[in-house]
């Protein structure tokens, strides 16, 4: 997807609310040197806002769940077909499962099970060293790799088209997830960072959100997103959700930054 469509500065309102420190934009280097005394003392001041904020606009937080609803119910019909033609594709060229059923953090720091088209082989063990992976997960970090031959036929493709995010839908209309938020991400990839998972699951996750349309390509740290998420999660509105929800229909269609 292309870089920062919606600036940043774009999303500032009155300077006595919501407005983000330029360090936010280096809080991985911040976060893992373990000099964040003063970093965390913001996350304080960040929590607070939050919480007021959850109270003072219930109603703008209404209509997003009724939004959430309404559009969801509405795209996963329009979508059936593509549904149907993605699940059969996935179950011709590759062994396993049509769907992909993983743990991601939730709101209030629960676990919710979030579906998606499985893109990647389930024989991982045969392509790539698990043990290894096992220990870069434990430091938070999801791998990517440009060629990555975990993925099954079909796989890169529905990854590049955001395709494989559909069933997502359904965690949509469940009410596990927002149509947008932060990024749902797995567990080991906030398990680390217990400031980080106060703020980010104030809110729903969603399918997408401020970081999928600024800096999608950049997305094996939360605490890349961390400047992204607590931009949005600061800036709330119904106004807000559905100009990122215009601007994610070009980048789906293009794919531009997806991987």
């Amino acid at each position: 997807m292309a870089t920062e469509p919606l600036k940043a500065t774009s999303l500032e309102g009155d300077a006595t609310m919501g407005a983000l420190p330029d360090y936010f934009y280096s809080a991985a280097a911040v976060i893992e040197s373990g000099r964040h005394h003063w970093f965390a003392e913001d996350i304080d001041r960040i929590d607070a806002e939050l919480r007021q904020k959850l109270v003072t606009q219930r109603l703008q937080y209404a209509i997003k769940r009724l939004i959430d609803i309404v559009g969801s119910f509405i795209l996963i019909v329009l979508l059936s077909p593509l549904f149907l033609i993605t699940a059969i594709a996935v179950k011709l060229t590759s062994p396993g499962p049509i769907m992909y059923a993983h743990k991601r953090w939730a709101l209030n720091q629960e676990h919710f099970v979030c579906l998606k088209f499985r893109s990647m082989r389930t024989d991982q063990d045969k392509v790539v060293n698990i043990e290894e992976l096992q220990k870069i997960q434990k430091n938070g970090i999801l791998l990517k790799l440009k060629k990555d031959p975990r993925l099954t036929p079909i796989g890169s493709f529905i990854r590049k088209t955001s395709i494989d995010e559909l069933p997502q839908l359904f965690n949509v209309l469940k009410g596990d997830m927002s149509l947008v938020g932060p990024r749902p991400l797995v567990l080991h990839m906030m398990e680390p960072y217990a400031e980080v998972r106060r703020i980010r699951c104030k809110m729903r996750p969603g399918i997408s959100g401020l970081w999928q349309l600024r800096d999608r390509e950049n997305n094996i740290s939360v605490l890349a997103m961390l400047p992204h998420d607590v931009d949005y999660l600061l800036h709330f509105n119904v106004w807000l959700d559905v100009k990122i929800l215009l601007a994610t229909v070009p980048a789906v269609v293009f794919g531009r930054g997806a991987c």
